[in-house]
């Protein structure tokens, strides 16, 4: 019989362990998070049509639609005659309507496409020797890796939005406890073990002999596995009926702006773009024909970050290949047209970001025929300044000297733009958060 009590008493133990509180692990949804995701000043349409305000850009993802209106001058007598449109098809799908967590924003760099591929359109209408030639262009942009979430930064907006949740919703313990009937099954479960107790010191007292007391406990025993039985299965039920009553909590502006340091990636970042762009005089149909068609890519990342994040410097490099279908062009007193050219760009940009507000850069790139040995190689060096007004609102001024692509003279004129990139789109959902 002594050897029956040992297991007995082995398997009460065993049931305080067994009984303990599950982790508080939850499934939840944020509803409406607004997310500041435009950060280029220019898009592939104005790159085309040769009033970029900057030719090398962080490789990032846009929203689902924006405009930019801008005026490229260089004396300020002219008004804003350039504008274009962008947009981003993946915000238009059902996969964009509720986001993955834990897919769309891991602290892994993955390849990306046509989740940031963006097409975009443009009109120029005059320039400075032709007022009446109308530029069109047509572009697509897509980055293919797009950098990673800041572990540390991700683990904070976890923290935030466990406290709004808890605020809003108390924990799962607190839930439990709501409950009369969890409430009245975990009492009658710890007085039976109370019971088990009582009659350890009644046996150990001499009041009960050892058969009765193993009688006893293997009654009280049999009652608690039911008493276990039926708390797990009504567990199991609150535990469903928390994350079903609970699992949605809409974003608020602090959590919208922790959201948004998150997702300010690091880590290398790639994107490739092309496109073209047609010349019309006087918008004849009949006086249509192409200017350029181009491939490029972006990449590059921060090689600095302050202490505290708020500060980054960057640096992008940029290889472009461009397509003219004719072009008059002076070399010495001689102007003939050169057909079916071909150059290549390669270019460097240093960009230094405070406060994700504003941004300073400036860049340098190089062109070089590659297909006729009359054009000469020409350079443009631009400055940038750039700040964040609003969610998905930027405004830019640019500062810098113009490709020659027509004459063997080198840089001349000093360009200025000025211009402003609104965007539009709703706010997405998010799930897969697991709150711990």
């Amino acid at each position: 019989m002594k050897n029956l009590i040992l297991p007995l008493l082995l398997s009460v133990r065993a049931f305080p362990v067994f009984a303990q509180q599950p982790t508080d692990t939850i499934n939840i949804q944020v509803k409406d998070i607004t997310l500041d995701l435009l950060k280029s000043p220019t898009n592939p349409a104005f790159l085309l049509m040769n009033t970029s305000p900057a030719e090398i850009v962080e490789p990032g993802s846009a929203p689902e639609f924006y405009t930019s209106i801008q005026n490229a001058s260089d004396n300020f007598s002219a008004l804003p005659n350039n504008f274009g449109f962008s947009v981003t098809p993946f915000w238009w799908t059902k996969n964009a309507k509720e986001l993955n967590f834990e897919k769309d924003f891991d602290t892994v760099n993955v390849f990306t496409f046509f989740r940031t591929t963006s097409i975009s359109g443009g009109i120029v209408k005059g320039f400075a020797d032709a007022e009446d030639l109308c530029r069109y262009g047509i572009g697509f942009q897509t980055t293919l890796l797009r950098g990673k979430v800041d572990p540390e930064k991700k683990k904070e907006y976890l923290s935030k939005l466990r406290e709004i949740h808890e605020a809003v919703y108390k924990n799962l313990n607190a839930y439990f406890n709501d409950d009369a009937g969890y409430v009245f099954l975990e009492m009658e479960r710890r007085n039976t073990i109370s019971e088990i107790q009582k009659l350890d010191e009644l046996f150990k007292a001499g009041g009960i002999g050892q058969a009765e007391a193993t009688n006893q406990k293997i009654i009280v025993i049999n009652k608690l596995r039911g008493l276990q039985n039926e708390l797990d299965s009504l567990k199991s039920a609150l535990n469903e009926a928390f994350d079903n009553e609970h699992k949605s909590i809409g974003s608020t502006d602090d959590l919208d702006k922790t959201f948004g340091e998150m997702n300010e990636r690091t880590g290398l970042k790639w994107d490739i773009g092309g496109g073209l762009s047609i010349n019309s005089d006087n918008n004849k149909i009949d006086s249509t024909r192409l200017y350029r068609a181009g491939f490029w890519s972006n990449i590059g990342g921060n090689v600095f970050t302050s202490r505290d994040k708020s500060s980054n410097l960057a640096t992008y490099f940029l290889v472009r290949y461009l397509f003219y279908n004719e072009i008059y062009y002076q070399k010495d007193e001689t102007v003939g047209l050169l057909e079916n050219m071909n150059t290549l760009d390669f270019g460097m940009k240093l960009q230094y970001e405070i406060a994700d507000k504003f941004s300073f850069g400036v860049e340098a790139i190089n062109r070089m025929g590659i297909s006729n040995s009359i054009y000469e190689s020409t350079y443009k060096i631009n400055g940038l300044i750039q700040y964040q007004f609003g969610n998905n609102k930027l405004v830019y001024a640019s500062f810098g000297n113009n490709f020659n692509d027509n004459s063997d003279n080198g840089p001349q004129d000093l360009v200025v733009t000025f211009g402003v990139n609104i965007g539009f789109g709703g706010n997405f959902d998010l799930s897969t958060f697991y709150l711990r």
